[in-house]
């Protein structure tokens, strides 16, 4: 029998049906991918003739790997940019970078040969760290005729984004090149290393050209200082006033868990707490079917996507098929990417309307977050408040105050906060916190007006409390990770994260969504006691056998050889905001979040329902689940 490699479904009348292939299958940050799917959608965008996607192994470490796309260009669409047509199209994680060449290696049965186009790249990939890297001890700024600052620049563009950049074209665009906030990570910790001058991450995303950033890399040589802060107060504001401008319905809001409704919009499916709560959603008898809004270019490629979520977290079942609806959208589209009549046809059709999707990014400023977090929530907003009244709950997060401890002095906060109290204390936070303020302070202002809103506001949501899986890509399994890998973690009294398990903010949140009463107030899905919320210290000392370092001590540890799964955060981590402080560490001396509706509301409508406390034997099962082996401070099996 000859081993085809083929992955075929067999039909109930013995058909088959071809899948896929198994060496075309691989696993990129914890999820399956389908090579042959970045395949298709590459030549979809119309700008190739030949796509062979291949999943390399790194030059430097053998353990980690990244999407290659090679590609033949069609003449008339040379040097376009595909990246924006994919990002349409495919999942973040199934982004690659690509790689253009005049044909494509064949092997002696005619077919692409993939082993070389990785060798290739490998080879080249190493050729261009030698030639193209810019050592801090060769670069002289003083010396006349030593090389240009954009040509410099350029070099260090072109190795990290593995694209030529020319030092003549000016306008080009670090993000339009494919650069990620990693990347944005790394380039300034190679600029601090090459031209000896630190660039604050948030100056970045306002240089993004070559021209811009080079300029603005010449003034810090020059002693000019770049802001770490930026205080857009009057932005979020005018942004939070954004809904006044939508008319609502008439009252009251469907009953969503009657017999007659239970359909159910759910944004953000495809992320961690999503996926958990689209699960959660289809294992109740009251819900008919699910809706999901996600990127993808199919409703065939929208299912894969929910399917490949909740596989990722062991949630999946095959009946759950038949209660999904998938629509292929984008918060931050009009009409949701619907399109008017589809817009208004769900509008009708929903009974509910649960808002979790939301970008997540520890590094962007606010301008990089509003589209998805600011106009995609006014977008869902306009859907809830089209055709018949339903109830709209939004899944915030306790991080909408910001640092208001430290900055404010606030000591406690109860459920219906006036936002406007700690907005001194966002401008030291990241455009994550900044869009969750906006964002909240629109239906703040919506729920004024009567309409049927809740707010849930959760603590760090880790993982399931029974399972152990958890999101391999947060900030707290990213800090275990390197912390074990580092042998030690920082000093950080008194900076509760307010952890809560994945399963218990769904069932916390769901019973809660099931009762009326709980229309027009906000809930904290936090501990309600001091003695079930460690700190930061005590949880990591919970981790393994590690040593706790002052916080700069930690960070020269960090600098000098900086764990990979840290480097997204580092600017996170190392700038100073605040009197010489890190936005990390304007985290200490947390107020104390009230959680007296939230009480309320369990204690009738969920009694039963016990918040698990962050325990070793917890921390366990997400170590486990992560892969990290804490005797040998390694990586097991899963991706990390």
């Amino acid at each position: 029998m000859y081993r085809t490699g083929d992955i075929v479904r067999q039909r109930d009348d013995g058909q088959i049906d071809y899948v896929g292939r198994r060496d075309n299958q691989v696993k990129v940050r914890g999820f399956r991918v389908e090579l042959e799917a970045i395949e298709r959608a590459l030549l979809q965008t119309g700008f190739f003739t030949e796509a062979v996607v291949v999943n390399v192994s790194s030059w430097q470490d053998g353990d980690s790997s990244m999407l290659i796309a090679f590609v033949v260009e069609r003449p008339e669409h040379l040097g376009a940019c595909a990246v924006s047509a994919l990002q349409a199209m495919l999942p973040p994680y199934m982004i690659p970078r690509i790689e253009r060449r005049d044909s494509l290696p064949l092997t002696s049965h005619a077919k692409v040969d993939r082993r070389e186009l990785a060798r290739q790249y490998r080879e080249s990939a190493l050729h261009r760290h030698n030639s193209h890297c810019v050592e801090p001890e060769h670069v002289n700024h003083s010396q006349p005729g030593s090389e240009s600052t954009r040509a410099q620049l350029a070099r260090l563009w072109s190795t990290l984004l593995n694209v030529k950049v020319s030092p003549d074209d000016g306008t080009a665009d670090f993000f339009q090149l494919g650069g990620t906030s990693l990347q944005a990570a790394l380039l300034i910790n190679r600029v601090k290393e090459a031209f000896g001058v630190a660039i604050p991450l948030l100056t970045l995303y306002d240089h993004t050209s070559l021209e811009s950033f080079s300029a603005l890399l010449q003034e810090r040589q020059d002693g000019t200082q770049s802001e770490t802060v930026r205080n857009e107060a009057h932005i979020w504001q005018a942004d939070s006033e954004l809904v006044d401008d939508i008319p609502t319905p008439p009252l009251p809001a469907v009953d969503w868990c009657r017999d007659t409704e239970g359909r159910v919009l759910l944004t953000g499916a495809t992320g961690f707490v999503g996926a958990f709560f689209l699960a959660e959603l289809l294992r109740r008898p009251g819900v008919l079917q699910v809706g999901c809004l996600v990127r993808a270019s199919s409703p065939a490629v929208a299912m894969r996507r929910l399917r490949q979520a909740l596989e990722k977290y062991q949630l999946w079942e095959e009946s759950y098929a038949a209660r999904l609806l998938p629509l292929c959208g984008d918060l931050e589209s009009d009409f949701l990417g619907l399109g008017e009549a589809r817009f208004d046809e769900i509008a009708g059709w929903a009974s509910v309307v649960f808002h979790l999707g939301a970008r997540v990014n520890y590094t962007q400023p606010y301008s990089r977050h509003r589209p998805a977090n600011t106009i995609g929530t006014l977008n869902v907003i306009r859907l809830a408040c089209t055709g018949r009244t339903k109830a709209l709950h939004y899944m915030s997060s306790i991080s909408c105050f910001g640092p208001t401890g430290k900055i404010t002095g606030a000591k406690n906060i109860s459920e219906e906060e006036n936002l406007i109290a700690h907005l001194p204390a966002l401008p030291y936070d990241h455009g994550y916190a900044q869009s969750q303020w906006v964002a909240e302070q629109m239906l703040r202002r919506l729920m004024d007006r009567q309409f049927p809103i809740v707010v849930y506001r959760p603590g760090f949501i880790t993982g399931h409390s029974q399972t152990g899986a958890c999101n391999p890509d947060d900030f707290f399994s990213r800090m275990i990770a390197a912390c074990l890998e580092m042998g030690c973690y920082p000093d950080l009294p008194n900076q509760r994260k307010e952890f809560v398990t994945v399963d218990w903010v769904i069932a916390a949140s769901l019973a809660i969504a099931s009762s009326p009463a709980a229309l027009g107030h906000s809930f904290h899905l936090v501990p309600s006691a001091r003695e079930d919320s460690p700190d930061m210290n005590d949880s990591m000392a919970m981790v393994g056998p590690m040593a706790r370092v002052s916080y700069d001590a930690w960070l020269d540890r960090l600098e000098a050889a900086p764990p990979e799964r840290l480097q997204p955060l580092q600017p996170m981590l190392t700038e100073r905001v605040w009197k010489g402080r890190s936005r990390w560490e304007l985290y200490e001396d947390m107020p104390v979040y009230d959680t007296s509706n939230t009480t309320r509301i369990l204690s009738t409508a969920a009694k039963e329902l016990v918040m698990p406390p962050l325990t070793p034997e917890l921390l366990r099962r997400y170590i486990d689940f992560l892969g990290i082996d804490v005797a040998g401070q390694g990586k097991t099996g899963h991706v990390v």
